[in-house]
């Protein structure tokens, strides 16, 4: 009976392979569009945005510097949520940072022994956030031509974020011992926050491609037919699709404001390439399953804190397009040198067997 139920299963998948092959065949402007813009998207948005605070997070978190930079937050972290000094610059980056800093420093810790695996799948659930400059930029600037909106979102995502470390680490019991770990800068630790930065985001960039394919597969849908029966904009029914896949999609929503508390909700879940990210970086150290469920209880917090913010304090968002100049300098010859750089370095940083 098993075997029976593998063989309809390998059919069917073999089935959906080959009607892929006749829409990428058929599609082939489409698709090549659609792994162009992702291409740009990544070359222009993600790594100028990313690449650098990476690197500069994995400095600060090798060397301990955290210990002089954050020390007054650390202090307040600490007493408040129970965690530790290197746990609360963590948490702190993150949320500077954007996902996936987080994953990021999570993993690094785990590889330096400087976190336990059960630590490291509890801050998960709240070292999670889309950063500041995204989120002002693509849904600020881009949608509503104000960076109000993007601020009203980021400081929900962060509260709920709050919230959700708060609780999970409730029943910590406050560690009285000091653990002496030294500040140590070295040339080495530089180069290696460099080089793992590159790879991380040469693979973070090869998934957002990879999930451009998915979005063009995914708009062959019937979606304008569903918005009808609906009764809702077909716009803002593809947006939602396409930022529950790649969150970066986001920029694609109309602007309205009564929309804010589901964008909110959209940047605290991150989407499923997000999502596929994070498990790529902490590998089997991540029960995705468990994350997800968190990821969706931050959602929901994030919009309610959203919702009562244009509830109760009525803010005033004007919409224009005056404003909207993020990043419009696609053929800026920085970004790319960026690139190259880091497939460079993601080339030599492969293990010769890679090659056999």
């Amino acid at each position: 009976m098993k075997n029976k139920s593998k063989s309809i299963f390998y059919f069917v998948g073999a089935l959906l392979m080959l009607l892929l092959i006749i829409l990428f065949i058929i599609d082939t402007t489409g698709i090549s569009k659609a792994v162009y813009d992702s291409l740009i998207n990544c070359i222009v948005i993600i790594i100028p945005s990313l690449f650098a605070f990476m690197v500069l997070s994995s400095f600060i978190i090798s060397t301990g510097l955290y210990k002089i930079i954050f020390k007054p937050l650390i202090f307040i972290l600490k007493k408040l949520l129970k965690i530790n000094e290197h746990q609360s610059a963590i948490f702190i980056l993150s949320i500077l940072g954007g996902y996936p800093i987080g994953a990021k420093l999570i993993s690094q810790s785990l590889k330096d022994n400087t976190l336990k695996e059960a630590e490291a799948r509890k801050m998960m659930s709240y070292c999670y956030a889309a950063g500041p400059s995204f989120i002002t930029a693509i849904v600020g600037t881009n949608v509503f031509g104000s960076i109000k909106a993007g601020i009203i979102i980021y400081l929900s995502n962060i509260l709920a974020c709050f919230i959700m470390a708060f609780f999970i680490n409730i029943k910590n019991k406050p560690n009285k011992t000091k653990i002496k770990t030294s500040i140590y800068i070295s040339e080495e630790k530089l180069i290696t926050a460099i080089i793992s930065s590159a790879k991380a985001l040469f693979e973070i960039c090869a998934l957002i491609v990879g999930f451009s394919i998915i979005i063009r597969i995914i708009s062959y849908l019937p979606i304008k037919k569903i918005s009808d029966l609906m009764n809702i904009s077909f716009q803002n029914l593809s947006a939602f699709i396409a930022s529950l896949t790649e969150i970066s999609n986001i920029s694609t929503f109309s602007p309205n404001i009564n929309l804010l508390p589901m964008l909110s909700a959209l940047l605290s879940f991150g989407g499923i390439c997000v999502l596929m990210q994070v498990k790529n970086i902490l590998k089997n150290n991540l029960i995705i399953k468990t994350f997800i469920i968190y990821r969706i209880i931050c959602a929901a917090l994030s919009a309610l804190f959203t919702y009562i913010y244009i509830k109760f304090a009525n803010p005033v968002i004007t919409t224009s397009n005056e404003i909207n100049v993020f990043f419009t300098q696609a053929r800026s010859i920085i970004p790319s040198i960026c690139l190259i750089f880091m497939t460079i370095i993601f080339l030599i940083s492969l293990k010769p067997e890679h090659f056999k």
